[in-house]
């Protein structure tokens, strides 16, 4: 199927086309069928194998104790047939689809372009495609690339032209904070004369009540599992002789994303201000010491880091007599890295000692508190996602 008629099903006006126009529209699928005829207008009996194939390596489908998604991927992409159960749950749940559609008889990549994460549904449609300073990414969208003549000038800051990337995680919440003990620890009592307005026989001032501890902080959440690689499929009609490289696809699904960073801890309590001594006549008795302050609570450990994603799988056609210029690399998607730890919580102030009656000493102040240690760092995420299965067919 060549550039026109690909046009023709994206209602793609030849005419404009012809005049050099690039004609970019939002096209309303509203079957399975519509969308396969141009999603996998390329597909052959060996690229439905291999689809199939990857597709329960990557997710243990298809088959009927699969989900319908995959299920409904297998039928457009793969060998699997379409269930009426799967057609139905297509109807209620992903019909009509909006699919960004672009094409133009010549257009070139001097920039490094994205799409995406996650911008739903793209199809490219170009008469002579040439990267010349740029590439093509698309992050966590599902994507179909089809030209009749590929021309390659030089690529961009990207090691590759096309890109079938996910996107990574977001990183886990923050921990909550350690409780602290609002306002100050109980002042000591204040020593007053026991009888006939003197203060023989009165005791001292009373000891401030040390601060209470800061708790510790929580634990950081876990790290989000990254957003995979979507399908992408290409289809590449010519590949120009006068192309000073060959053509480089690569593919990495969503890393994990870090765990989230440990609560810091909760802050000691200010100590209570020692009481005053007995003032009284010719007499008077030391005043009491101040309470110390709280220790500051621990900090919390971070979160564990989120899970990469494997990714979907995907196919290229490319011309059988070029296949020395198609180069197709492939990259796990790590763990995320666990979350940093939290920090400990303030120290709590010591308190000043009460007033020692006359002629008498003042109390002591309170030491501070110590503050909280920092958490420790939070534990990397488990598993390794697994890049696309790009399979090229040799047209």
């Amino acid at each position: 199927m060549g550039f026109y008629d690909r046009a023709k099903l994206l209602h793609h006006d030849p005419e404009a086309l012809r005049k050099g126009e690039t004609i970019r529209s939002i096209l309303i699928i509203g079957s399975i069928d519509e969308y396969k005829a141009i999603f996998a207008a390329g597909k052959t009996p060996e690229s439905a194998a291999a689809y199939s194939a990857a597709l329960k390596a990557a997710y243990g489908g298809p088959g009927t104790e699969s989900t319908p998604l995959l299920r409904l991927l297998d039928y457009v992409y793969g060998e699997g047939p379409l269930l009426p159960d799967d057609e139905a749950f297509a109807k209620e749940r992903l019909l009509p689809m909006r699919v960004q559609a672009v094409s133009a008889a010549d257009y070139t990549f001097s920039t490094d372009e994205v799409i995406g994460p996650s911008a739903g549904i793209y199809t490219q449609n170009w008469g002579t495609l040439t990267f010349d300073g740029g590439s093509l990414t698309v992050e966590n969208t599902t994507m179909n690339l089809a030209c009749d003549n590929l021309v390659i000038v030089a690529g961009g800051a990207n090691p590759y032209h096309i890109g079938v990337m996910g996107a990574p995680g977001a990183q886990g919440p923050i921990g909550t904070t350690g409780t602290s003990t609002a306002g100050q620890a109980t002042n000591g009592h204040n020593a007053s004369p026991p009888s006939g307005g003197n203060c023989i026989g009165a005791g001292d001032g009373g000891t401030g009540t040390d601060g209470a501890a800061g708790l510790a902080g929580g634990t950081g959440g876990l790290g989000n599992p990254g957003l995979a690689s979507l399908t992408a499929t290409m289809m590449i009609g010519a590949f120009d002789a006068s192309s000073t490289s060959g053509l480089i696809v690569a593919t990495q699904s969503g890393v994990g994303g870090q765990g989230g960073t440990g609560g810091t801890g909760g802050a000691g309590q200010m100590g209570g201000y020692g009481g005053s001594g007995c003032d009284s006549g010719c007499e008077g008795t030391d005043g009491g010491n101040g309470g110390s302050g709280g220790n500051g609570g621990n900090g919390g450990q971070g979160g564990t880091g989120g899970n990469g994603t494997n990714g979907y799988p995907g196919a290229i056609h490319f011309p059988a007599a070029q296949k020395q210029n198609l180069t197709l690399t492939a990259t796990p998607a790590a763990p995320g890295a666990g979350g940093p730890p939290g920090q400990g919580g303030a120290a709590g102030a010591g308190a000043g000692g009460g007033s020692g009656g006359k002629g008498q000493s003042d109390g002591q102040a309170g030491s501070a508190g110590a503050g909280g240690n920092p958490g420790t760092l939070g534990l990397a995420g488990s598993n390794t996602g697994a890049p696309s299965t790009i399979t090229p067919s040799w047209t």
